[in-house]
């Protein structure tokens, strides 16, 4: 579920100063991380898996006229997760129809990338009275499931695969080849630096981090993916 849009997320900006409002938003028996920054219309980005809303920091950087609002999803980020939390993609949608009705946004725009994107769809089926646009990026198409989604799948499910996974994050050549980031970048050099810093160190720093990303991508399922072709004509 990896793609061009996490070239975003690696390249610099002047400074934090635009992540202007911290917080947590209690949904369920979660705490999700939460940042809000800029004054306008109101604009809510939803990150894809195995990443934070970090990915979403220059982006937002270049966009001070509009409210822009970032979430970390449940087993993510800097999201408190309890061991109770539904932190499956089913789990994730169901947070940010919460979260958007929480804040009672009832003209936003939906942007999600990857992963992301099919939660938005989902989402803006689900309250579509709430959501005046949608942009998704690098996202799943119904009937066509990715390969490496299988291996992955199926390797996560391995004895030890929490500590090899660290092992390998933390491997420059791993992340470089094409079975994990390598493809999604057309300057692999990007890979280092800042979004090694602020994505790839945040988003495996512990095994208890590497145990929630591993359980969310266990939720992706065919039924899921595919059933977008039933979304598609409700919110097109």
């Amino acid at each position: 579920m990896l793609n061009s849009a996490l070239m975003r997320a690696s390249i610099h900006h002047p400074s934090e100063d635009h992540m202007k409002t911290q917080s947590h938003l209690e949904i369920g028996s979660s705490k999700l991380a939460y940042r809000k920054t800029g004054e306008g219309p109101d604009i809510m980005f939803i990150h894809g898996w195995p990443l934070h809303r970090e990915t979403w920091r220059d982006t937002v950087s270049r966009l001070p006229n509009y409210t822009c609002h970032l979430i970390d999803l449940p087993g993510t980020g800097a999201t408190i997760t309890p061991a109770s939390t539904d932190v499956s993609l089913s789990g994730h949608i169901d947070a940010m129809v919460a979260a958007i009705e929480q804040l009672d946004l009832d003209d936003v725009v939906l942007v999600g990338q990857d992963s992301g994107g099919l939660i938005a769809r989902y989402v803006t089926a689900r309250v579509p009275e709430r959501v005046s646009a949608l942009v998704v990026t690098g996202t799943e198409i119904p009937f066509s499931w990715p390969a490496a989604i299988t291996r992955l799948q199926l390797a996560s499910r391995l004895p030890g695969s929490e500590r090899l996974t660290m092992r390998l994050m933390n491997s420059p050549m791993f992340a470089r080849s094409n079975l994990l980031f390598g493809g999604a970048f057309w300057n692999r050099d990007l890979l280092e630096g800042e979004f090694r810093t602020k994505v790839l160190d945040q988003t495996f720093r512990d095994r208890e981090a590497v145990r929630r990303q591993l359980a969310v991508l266990l939720t992706f399922t065919k039924k899921l993916v595919n059933g977008l072709a039933e979304i598609h004509p409700k919110i097109s």
